[in-house]
């Protein structure tokens, strides 16, 4: 009996341990209330609502011509450096042009000599003291010798190197002294006052650039200073999309004369696609599934949901009919409501 006076202390404690607890469980029972889920409210916004799209690039000269001799020679000299500006027919270089002018001489003699002996074989063959052969061959020799002096000049002529257009010379490949040719470039020039950008612009907006080009604005801002931006305009739209990239290329023109941009620049370009004024919008992350928004009825303090059409949206907001926008909309915490449940407002001085 002894032996078994423990055991039965240990189960009355046992049983006296689940009694409190039971006690215990059923006073927290009574005690928890239905918390209604915190939310928070917001009015739509109302003013101008853009649909845009940015796009990176890089700024070009609009016309970039790389300079080749047209004669064989040294580089005796070059008149412009790098950055310098140019006029169209100014010349920037000069090839050495001793032995273009010797060649010159030499064929300016032999016209000379040949223009004299047809002049005087002409009037010869005028008298009838002369055969029609001899004349025939004195004036093959002076249209030849002619020729041969003209080739002369417009090579002596070619040794002064020219700029075919007015610009800033962007590069210099040789050096005085070195060997130029035809197929060694002297400098490139490109225009500086006049700018371009080919932007690569996804498939998904051709038919909005290829059928509203006109309307659509573009400005650029350079990467390091995006508070500042350009006008520009669209020059050329490709009839083809790019099968490998799925891109099509947009020309913008830019124009450079009193602006600090220059080629090679990295900048954004943003095309304004659409614009409404005055209009009443909502941030997209206020919708959930199937274009969802939901809003606060204040006289109930419940939650409501209402079917959105998108009709006119950017990367953040949307437009919402105008008879709807005296609606307290829900911003935050929409995503796990019930139709008609009661909800917690944390912004309440929204409502002052």
């Amino acid at each position: 009996m002894k032996k078994d006076f423990p055991v039965i202390i240990i189960i009355l404690l046992l049983v006296l341990v689940v009694v409190i607890l039971f006690r215990n469980s059923g006073i927290k029972k009574e005690e928890i209330k239905i918390i209604d889920p915190p939310v928070i409210v917001s009015k739509p916004r109302q003013g101008s609502l853009r649909k845009e799209f940015t796009i990176n690039g890089y700024i070009e000269s609009d016309e970039v011509v790389t300079v080749l001799p047209r004669v064989i020679g040294l580089l005796d000299i070059t008149y412009c450096d790098v950055g310098d500006r140019v006029e169209k027919d100014q010349v920037i270089a000069r090839i050495d042009n001793e032995l273009l002018q010797l060649n010159l001489r030499q064929a300016d003699s032999a016209y000379q000599y040949a223009k004299l002996n047809f002049e005087r074989l002409t009037a010869l063959y005028d008298q009838k003291m002369t055969s029609l052969q001899n004349f025939e061959l004195a004036k093959t020799q002076y249209e030849s010798s002619l020729s041969q002096y003209e080739m002369a000049k417009l090579r002596f002529e070619y040794a002064e190197i020219k700029s075919p257009i007015a610009g800033a010379v962007l590069k210099k490949h040789i050096s005085e002294g070195s060997l130029a040719s035809q197929q060694t470039p002297i400098m490139t020039i490109g225009t500086i006052d006049k700018l371009k950008i080919t932007a690569r612009i996804p498939e998904r907006y051709f038919d909005i650039f290829y059928n509203s080009s006109e309307k659509i604005r573009v400005t650029i801002s350079r990467s390091d200073n995006k508070r500042i931006s350009y006008e520009s305009k669209i020059r050329t739209i490709s009839p083809v999309i790019s099968p490998e990239s799925k891109n099509f290329e947009v020309i913008c023109d830019i124009d450079n004369i009193n602006t600090p941009l220059r080629p090679g620049m990295f900048v954004r370009i943003t095309f304004l696609l659409r614009e409404k004024d005055d209009v009443f919008y909502l941030p997209l992350t206020t919708l959930v599934s199937d274009n969802i928004a939901w809003f606060y009825d204040i006289k109930t303090e419940t939650a409501h949901k209402i079917q959105m059409n998108l009709d006119f949206f950017n990367d953040l907001y949307y437009q919402i009919p105008e008879e709807i926008h005296t609606l307290f909309y829900i911003i935050e915490g929409q995503s796990f409501l019930r139709e008609g449940q009661r909800v917690a407002v944390m912004n309440k001085e929204i409502f002052n």
